[in-house]
């Protein structure tokens, strides 16, 4: 059941953003290693979506809980650079910048556009 579907009987048990709330903020010096397999399995289950799956993520998530947004943006512009979209490739470049400006300089900005952008003779 998606956390989003829960009425207000209805029990929700929790899952790996749990985890990571839970021990994000610790008191203790050491976090257990659940916790780092949970961030890492974010960006593992973000890896599965195809793109068509990661445009929703973000359509639905950027007005709900932007947590993982830019992370979802980055693996879309990544294929799609890799693909040759550039339309795709500069829509989440430029959303990237201008709504997540410290991810993109701290994690995306290394992207190449240039692999993609289009000679004279192919426009």
């Amino acid at each position: 059941m998606n956390k989003l579907e829960l009425r207000r009987d209805d029990m929700y048990l929790g899952g790996y953003q749990q985890v990571i709330e839970t021990w994000e903020e610790a008191v203790i010096g050491f976090k257990p290693d659940f916790y780092y397999e949970a961030k890492n399995r974010v960006g593992v289950m973000l890896g599965k979506l195809n793109e068509e799956e990661l445009m929703s993520f973000i359509e639905i998530y950027v007005e709900l809980d932007m947590r993982y947004v830019p992370e979802a943006a980055a693996i879309l512009l990544s294929r799609a650079t890799l693909n040759g979209d550039i339309e795709v490739a500069t829509e989440m470049d430029e959303f990237l910048q201008e709504a997540f400006p410290r991810f993109y300089r701290d994690n995306v900005q290394t992207v190449e556009l240039a692999l993609v952008t289009p000679t004279e003779g192919e426009e």
